[in-house]
């Protein structure tokens, strides 16, 4: 007659088994310049900069950097609206990358702090230059140096195949801002 040995585990054994298959070591993170979402973090903090506050600032990046299709339309033949296909899923995004830019910040060294102030005074320059080419060059030309060839390629892309069709009629329920404007523009909506 054998006896079956049973193996007890402890449960702090279990638990630091699990950890160890989980992604980084608890306390550990990466730096901002290695992140692929410090973009994200540079393009909050020029929209700060220009005056928007934080969760709204946060929407609209979500919206630029989202890889979902942008889709334009047109509101009472004048106005154009512009928007993702997934906007549901834009403004639960737009919460983590506050959050998200808020801690990379907190942990930046003075190297990253410096990326992401010239990061967001050069967009700040780039929206600000309304169409003066000197500006707009200069601009360009600072976020090419700062490593963003990649990102404003990938983004002048998806506004390409957003404009090389006709815009549609807008459909639905505008938004409210877009309401008022068409509104104060005497539009019927």
């Amino acid at each position: 007659m054998s006896m079956a040995r049973t193996r007890r585990t402890s449960p702090l054994l279990i638990e630091k088994r699990r950890a160890a298959r989980r992604g980084r070591p608890p306390g550990s993170f990466i730096r901002l310049l290695d992140d692929p979402r410090r973009f994200e973090t540079a393009a909050l903090f020029a929209a700060r900069a220009l005056g928007h506050k934080p969760y709204p600032a946060a929407t609209m990046i979500a919206a630029i950097f989202s890889p979902y299709p942008v889709r334009v339309e047109v509101i009472g033949g004048i106005m154009k609206l512009s928007t993702t296909i997934a906007n549901a899923s834009l403004r639960g995004r737009a919460g983590h990358i506050k959050d998200h830019a808020d801690l990379a910040m907190q942990r930046a060294n003075a190297t990253e702090t410096t990326w992401v102030i010239d990061s967001a005074a050069a967009i700040d320059a780039l929206v600000r230059a309304n169409g003066d080419p000197h500006v707009t060059s200069v601009a360009l030309v600072q976020l090419h140096a700062l490593g963003w060839s990649a990102t404003l390629a990938a983004l002048a892309e998806r506004l390409r195949a957003a404009f090389k069709t006709d815009p549609t009629p807008a459909e639905g329920v505008l938004p409210r801002r877009a309401q008022r404007l068409a509104q104060a523009m005497s539009i019927e909506a």
